[in-house]
């Protein structure tokens, strides 16, 4: 899962196709937008980062937490921490990423971004069961760099 992850954060157009879920794609437009607006949505986000006086951008991803099998799918939420330097300090924000697979197909893992509003969420992915809750976004969180002086 990882691995996946990694890839995904590479921007590599395709991997969006790959591995991200139908519905994300869909969002985006259709396989054609989504390959093309891919890598164009990791670079704003970076660039964000870099406009703002940071150098050095790292994801990691945490590991998958199984939420629960729901019918043919297994549902598991994967915590994704980014952290951006700079001269002032760094900065850390905790997002997630909620990985569907269908055991039934042999379908592998597809991903999606949580991030936006659970109504819309579940709206996104009929199958994700009622009980199940997604965890909210939490602020990015600056920790000052104190000078040695």
């Amino acid at each position: 899962m990882k691995s996946v992850i990694s890839e995904m954060r590479s921007g590599k157009a395709d991997t969006l196709i790959t591995h991200g879920h139908p519905a994300w794609v869909e969002q985006l437009g259709g396989p054609e937008k989504a390959r093309a607006a891919f890598p164009a949505l990791l670079g704003r986000e970076i660039n964000a980062l870099y406009a703002k006086g940071f150098t050095k951008v790292d994801y990691a991803a945490g590991e998958p937490k199984l939420l629960r099998e729901g019918g043919p799918h297994i549902f598991a939420i994967i915590p994704l921490t980014t952290t951006a330097e700079g001269k002032k300090g760094t900065i850390t924000s905790l997002g997630h990423m909620l990985a569907i697979k269908n055991e039934r197909a042999k379908d592998r893992w597809r991903l999606i971004r949580l991030g936006l509003p659970e109504e819309e969420m579940r709206r996104l992915i009929p199958e994700l069961p009622k009980d199940v809750k997604l965890p909210a976004p939490r602020k990015a969180v600056f920790k000052e760099r104190v000078s040695k002086e």
